[in-house]
């Protein structure tokens, strides 16, 4: 008898320690989840996409004086918005294309869009863009923005 009573307290210690392990990990993965969404919640770790509003202080930073239209950044930077002449050369234009990494086909759909195109769209990488192009002006205006 005393056998098997040693048995059964060995056993019930294995199972009491091994619901009390399985506490101490939901415990420690609850804490964990706390602390990571407070860290998210201040600030302090940030999980957006910086693509644009990076874009927007590269491209602005390097040809702010060029003379060829505005770039502006909006709606918490996941909005950019280029206003320029399309048929001038633009650096700028061409940084804001190789931040985003813009594919070549809609670097060509842009450059092949005429006024009676109206609003024409395309996306990529979780990127939208949407362009027009008044002719009568020379007017191109692209807006690329976050999904």
């Amino acid at each position: 008898m005393a056998k098997s009573t040693k048995k059964a307290d060995v056993t019930k210690k294995y199972i009491g320690w091994y619901i009390f392990e399985k506490i101490v990990w939901v415990l420690f993965i609850v804490v964990v989840v706390f602390i990571i969404t407070m860290l998210v919640q201040s600030g302090v770790i940030d999980f957006s996409d910086k693509r644009l509003s990076e874009a927007y202080e590269e491209c602005m930073n390097r040809y702010s004086g060029d003379g060829y239209g505005t770039l502006k950044i909006a709606d918490n930077n996941n909005t950019l918005i280029l206003d320029e002449y399309r048929n001038d050369y633009s650096n700028r234009r061409t940084c804001v294309y190789n931040a985003v990494k813009m594919p070549e086909r809609v670097r060509t759909a842009i450059s092949n869009t005429t006024s009676l195109d109206g609003t024409r769209t395309d996306n990529w990488d979780n990127l939208n863009a949407e362009w027009s192009y008044n002719g009568h002006t020379d007017h191109l205006h692209i807006v690329i923005y976050q999904k």
